[in-house]
């Protein structure tokens, strides 16, 4: 059963991205852990969500892996489990995302999830696709990177919105590129 996502938490997570954005337009940051001049690295971390339709908790896993030099798009590979009340449900998602000069990301990608139907009882693995929009919280001085992210899944027609809290973890140390000999 469909249940409505709050309005007050949409525009919570709005009001936030804007003060984000403007406030990432007073000073500018490098884009996933690369720093001013350096290129990204890659990340991998967990988060912990609420999905508001199966009114469940979640706890998953990503990796960030950027492409390209600026890391401005990353392939975003990611599990989750739902603990639901007699029950646990899982997610796959491949995701893209669009990193703007600020905090605010958004994305989207196929999803694959094994849910428990409450019309006949069963277990369906259904295919879908995400859309999501998320911004790095401006925190300084840790070796990781926070982030909050509402993500709107679409299966079999039916809409799904979680939102969540990632915390990644850079794997290597970003080197600067060598100028030409």
């Amino acid at each position: 059963m469909r249940t409505p996502v709050r309005p007050a938490c949409l525009v919570a997570l709005f009001a936030s991205l804007l003060a984000a954005q403007s406030a990432a337009a007073r000073g500018p940051r490098g884009g996933s852990f690369g720093g001013r001049g350096l290129p990204p690295v890659l990340e991998a971390g967990v988060r912990g969500g609420y999905d508001y339709d199966a009114e469940a908790l979640s706890l998953g896993v990503l990796v960030r892996a950027p492409l390209g030099r600026r890391g401005t798009v990353q392939l975003v590979p990611a599990a989750d489990l739902f603990v639901l009340e007699e029950d646990v449900d899982w997610q796959a998602n491949l995701d893209a995302i669009l990193q703007s000069r600020g905090p605010v990301y958004v994305g989207g990608g196929v999803a694959a999830s094994n849910r428990h139907l409450a019309s006949d009882g069963e277990r369906e693995v259904q295919a879908g696709y995400n859309l999501l929009l998320g911004m790095h919280l401006p925190l300084r001085n840790v070796r990781f990177r926070a982030s909050l992210e509402g993500r709107w899944t679409y299966l079999d027609g039916e809409e799904l919105f979680r939102l969540a809290v990632n915390l990644t973890f850079p794997l290597g140390r970003p080197r600067r590129p060598r100028s030409g000999l």
